[in-house]
């Protein structure tokens, strides 16, 4: 019989599902540094149609770009120090399974092929789903306790932190 994984195996794994979260949202950093042929060229081969040379396009393509990366380090800065932000690791999953039904719906609704929208969907959702299913490691949750579980009462009936296996 194999033995569930240990709170530090799961931890490594979170961190590795983070990780996998900074990368795909900090590759837009592509975005942020290269000229507007450039980026024009690159979305042309991810599907896109005709973009016109317009000052507009190139400030709106540095926006978000640029949000999207400070994403990717915030997904960076979880993966690095994971129990010093674990309150906020299973929010940030839960955004990633949001973004990924919009992704979805979106793709849908407009008919769009397989490649890169569905791809960019089922990224997020498997990150996010990933993320919150091992968000407990972070905290120090053993796999089969509760996660709302975080104190216990001692012999006198006073609440003192559980142990968080570090």
């Amino acid at each position: 019989m194999r033995r569930p994984p240990t709170n530090e195996r799961r931890l490594r794994l979170l961190r590795v599902f983070l990780a996998w979260a900074a990368v795909a949202w900090g590759i837009s950093i592509v975005g942020v540094v290269v000229g507007w042929p450039t980026a024009v060229r690159r979305l042309r081969e991810l599907g896109a149609g005709p973009l016109p040379d317009d000052p507009m396009l190139d400030y709106w393509l540095r926006m978000t770009a640029g949000m999207f990366t400070l994403v990717g380090l915030w997904f960076m800065v979880l993966a690095i120090w994971p129990r010093r932000f674990a309150a906020a690791i299973a929010w940030w999953g839960t955004f990633l399974i949001v973004e990924g039904l919009v992704l979805a719906v979106h793709a849908c609704r407009l008919g769009l092929p397989f490649q890169p929208p569905w791809v960019d969907a089922a990224n997020c959702l498997l990150a996010g789903g990933l993320i919150i299913a091992f968000s407990g490691a972070a905290r120090g949750v053993p796999e089969n306790r509760p996660a709302q579980s975080q104190t216990a009462s001692n012999s006198v009936g006073k609440p003192e932190m559980a142990s968080t296996g570090r």
